[in-house]
């Protein structure tokens, strides 16, 4: 069987980090299972097709009946998670694209991939028999623009399917994205994973076989990552991580923003129009997070803020490159607010 490095990639990703304890990547269809709720998937496959129709996306084409969209189904690589609190079920598809994501036109690109993502949630649900899981949409390069509107089009997703009591998560990893959550963790399990079969994981350890090579690769991630973005403010000893978790902590700890600045910072939209970043700068901690029931979200720092009644998990997503600088809009909102 053929994998591709990105696939390998997904794979190790799903077992060491998201801590699956079944792997399995091109996962394909069998013509002999039997498939569930035909008639809701029906339903729903028409709902999205007029949906994503107003929003300028055909994505179905062709592809008009469901017994027919899912003949063509492959999944990159799906895990299962088991613990103590039930199975989660993880879904993957990976576009690596070395000049960026491209199926063709943008509005062909967004379809596709509008596409991939309703078809894997379909497996699921007609094939697994269950209507929750993670999907994910992983390319390491995507145009601004495109990853914008497939940002969209992801929320736009959830949307439809929480309308039919479907309950996926569905993220779209890309750019400082792929390589702060999937990339650079996974290159962390280099000397610690013994596993021939893991072939990303093997050409890394290859890489690290040479100190020279492994020396030069550092230092160009540094420049790229870090030193991009320049240092000349208040803040020029410290990285904009730190920034957030120290300084943007504390003043936030001090309880002196109104309410509704506070209800804004957990709203994705403020947060992308005034830090730059793509989720919630605040996410509330509910009372199973605060009992240790369930974990804290993914993205966010572990130890919550304590502001007014209640206690609140802060974004831990920052970058500071010339493509992705994340910096300069945080220290902007932190001397606009009197942050001292």
């Amino acid at each position: 069987m053929k994998i591709e490095i990105g696939e390998s990639l997904m794979y190790s990703w799903l077992k060491h980090i998201q801590k699956c304890q079944i792997v399995q990547t091109n996962w394909k269809v069998s013509p002999s299972w039997d498939l569930y709720e035909i008639e809701k998937l029906a339903g729903v496959m028409e709902i999205t097709k007029e949906e994503f129709l107003k929003q300028g996306y055909d994505i179905y084409k062709k592809n008009n009946a469901v017994n027919q969209l899912l003949k063509q189904a492959e999944i990159d690589a799906i895990g299962i998670h088991y613990s103590k609190e039930g199975v989660k079920l993880y879904c993957a598809d990976i576009a690596f694209h070395e000049n960026g994501l491209n199926y063709g036109p943008e509005n062909e690109t967004i379809s596709r991939v509008i596409k991939k993502i309703i078809r894997t949630a379909f497996c699921i649900v007609g094939y697994f028999g269950i209507n929750e899981g993670k999907i994910y949409f992983v390319s390491p390069k995507i145009s601004n623009s495109l990853e914008n509107s497939l940002s969209s089009m992801a929320k736009k997703i959830e949307e439809i399917f929480k309308r039919t009591d479907w309950d996926f998560e569905v993220n779209i990893i890309s750019n400082q994205s792929f390589e702060g959550q999937i990339l650079i963790p996974v290159n962390k399990l280099a000397k610690d994973v013994a596993d021939t079969g893991e072939l990303f994981l093997r050409s890394v350890q290859l890489n690290n076989m040479f100190p020279q090579n492994t020396q030069n690769r550092e230092k160009n991630k540094t420049i790229a990552v870090g030193n991009n973005v320049p240092r000349n403010d208040k803040y020029s000893h410290l990285r904009v991580g730190q920034i957030a978790n120290q300084e943007l902590r504390n003043f936030l700890a001090q309880n002196t923003l109104p309410g509704e600045i506070i209800d804004l910072l957990q709203t994705k939209d403020y947060s992308r129009e005034h830090f730059g970043i793509h989720y919630p700068l605040l996410k509330k901690q509910t009372d199973s997070q605060a009992s240790g029931e369930t974990r804290r979200p993914h993205r966010y720092y572990a130890t919550p803020i304590k502001i007014g009644d209640h206690n609140f998990y802060l974004c831990s997503e920052w970058y500071e490159s010339t493509a992705n600088d994340d910096r300069t809009p945080l220290i902007k909102w932190l001397d606009e607010n009197n942050a001292d």
